[in-house]
């Protein structure tokens, strides 16, 4: 999904396991976003239970490579294990051409630690419980590849919802921000914002990546 204004920056969105589809605040953001005149491109995994770091390295890179010519810089906005998949991707994304200036986050685990709790169905609770800890081994990052991120990227933003988040604990999300070496902000207004639809805005990343403030 790709919006387009010209001599402008590219922002490219990092989504996490559901993608975009149906995920609110993301289509929002990127309404947002292009009308303030930014490039905005939201990476698409197909089959996001079933990949792989391999294939969404493969993804990501055919997706930017029609931009490579014309942004040299690129921003990152990332949600869940899209921030994850981001920092393991980093220096990749420099062997492609691209440098990073300014990265936000918005609920990025640095573990496999979930919340344990009850879902709204055993479906969700299966997923949840034994797939999604296998499917994340491989795409989060060492302390290494934060330490590089951290060191190159200019303009870091951590958002976490905390304790209103249903999929990744209040540690998890701190340890993010502190491996990255960062300061994490807190809003428990908000929830893991997946598909449940229950986010339909993040103002706070407007705030930074426009702003350059948040409240």
């Amino acid at each position: 999904m790709m919006q387009t204004n010209s001599d402008s920056r590219l922002v490219v969105l990092f989504p996490g396991i559901r993608g975009t589809l149906g995920i609110r605040w993301i289509e929002w953001l990127i309404d947002t976003l292009s009308k303030q005149g930014y490039n905005v491109l939201a990476l698409d995994y197909a089959k996001n239970l079933e990949a792989t770091f391999d294939k969404w390295e493969v993804a990501t890179k055919t997706q930017l490579a029609p931009y490579a010519n014309k942004f040299k810089t690129i921003d990152v906005i990332a949600h869940s294990l899209g921030g994850a998949f981001f920092i393991k991707l980093f220096t990749h994304l420099k062997e492609w051409g691209f440098d990073v200036e300014r990265a936000g986050f918005f609920n990025s685990p640095a573990t496999n630690e979930l919340v344990k709790q009850n879902y709204i169905t055993d479906f969700i609770q299966q997923i949840v419980i034994t797939g999604i800890p296998k499917f994340r081994s491989g795409f989060l990052p060492d302390e290494k590849a934060f330490a590089t991120a951290s060191y190159e990227i200019r303009d870091k933003f951590v958002l976490s919802s905390g304790n209103s988040d249903h999929m990744v604990t209040a540690t998890n999300k701190h340890k993010f921000a502190s491996l990255l070496g960062t300061k994490e902000y807190c809003d428990e207004s908000l929830d893991h914002g997946g598909a449940s639809g229950k986010v339909v805005s993040v103002p706070q990343l407007v705030d930074w990546y426009i702003g350059g403030r948040v409240q």
